[in-house]
């Protein structure tokens, strides 16, 4: 279950598979494009966009922290 949309779970859902398939399409589609310069080319391009994401997810993604449990934990007392 999402925390996001509150009473609307279920629209914030949707939302979330919506973007999912709609990036896979349109990744396959430019990535088949990109096949046109031939295997490794398109391997090296798809290596390098790789690599810029992951470095410009770090900063992005730096301040997000676990959230703290709903229910303390059992610490070991009766």
């Amino acid at each position: 279950m999402t925390d996001l949309g509150g009473k609307r779970a279920g629209q914030a859902m949707g939302l979330n598979v919506f973007t999912l398939f709609t990036g896979r399409g349109v990744g396959s589609l430019v990535f088949g494009e990109i096949l046109r310069l031939g295997f490794g080319p398109a391997l090296t391009i798809f290596g390098v966009v790789q690599l810029l994401a992951a470095l410009l997810a770090v900063p992005l993604f730096r301040p997000e922290t676990l959230s703290a449990p709903k229910t303390p934990l059992d610490r070991g007392s009766s």
